[in-house]
């Protein structure tokens, strides 16, 4: 699956999103997630993620957020290219 474009600035939307998952197995598997506005992936609250295989590049502020969450797998992810928000660039 390819993801382009996604996320929302500002925002903790990020282009995939677990929030609060905490029933059943989610997994994703050979993703590409690119040129987002934000955060590429984000795991809040939930249980039981699996990413596997996938590519996270081109992100804002955060690449990949897990935060109050258990049972979560990153297995051979890659993380590229991360850029600060441009509103908090330097202008000088």
């Amino acid at each position: 699956m390819e993801v382009y474009n996604c996320s929302q600035a500002n925002t903790f939307n990020a282009a995939i999103r677990f929030d609060n998952a905490q029933t059943n197995y989610h997994e994703i598997n050979n993703t590409v997630v690119h040129e987002g506005w934000a955060w590429s992936l984000a795991v809040v609250s939930s249980s039981n993620v699996f990413v596997k295989n996938s590519d996270f590049v081109g992100a804002r502020a955060l690449g990949t957020v897990v935060k109050t969450s258990k049972n979560i797998t990153l297995d051979g992810i890659f993380q590229g290219d991360v850029m600060s928000r441009p509103e908090f660039d330097a202008t000088n």
